[in-house]
């Protein structure tokens, strides 16, 4: 970002060579910011990929301590959903069995009657995905 000046002093020569300066500097920290967007986004689709291939899929959740890592879907920025869901977690694990170096669980799943809620702990990751429950009747034989 140059600055046009119609006279010649000694400060506006110091103005513009801090201009300069400045828009000098600025690509390295905008290059900087955009390689980290770029490794953050890429660790995403790393944590999704297997997530958007699963069959009946409707939405899902990734979710940590922290917060929700990422989201689709009807599930996309589902806050509530992911507070309720790790609420359950933090239940389920209160269910420990004596003694036992398992985890608590590794599996869960909530059925509704349209679609169900698959909860998988993997890690410090809690994955959500929420599936159209295709629910067949008993066969009578």
């Amino acid at each position: 970002m140059d600055v046009l000046c119609l006279h010649t002093d000694d400060k506006c020569t110091r103005r513009q060579q801090l201009s300069r300066e400045k828009s000098q500097e600025k690509p390295e920290i905008l290059q900087s910011s955009n390689l980290h967007k770029r490794k953050k986004k890429m660790a995403t689709a790393a944590i999704t990929a297997g997530l958007e291939r699963i069959p009946d899929q409707l939405g899902y959740l990734v979710i940590s301590e922290d917060g929700v890592l990422a989201s689709a879907g009807e599930l996309e920025n589902d806050e509530h959903t992911a507070g309720v869901m790790m609420q359950m977690v933090r239940t389920a694990c209160r269910f420990r069995l004596p003694g036992s170096a398992d985890p608590c669980f590794k599996r869960m799943s909530v059925i509704l009657e349209d679609f169900v809620y698959t909860v998988t702990v993997s890690g410090q990751k809690v994955f959500v995905v929420k599936r159209q429950n295709n629910q067949h009747e008993p066969i009578n034989v």
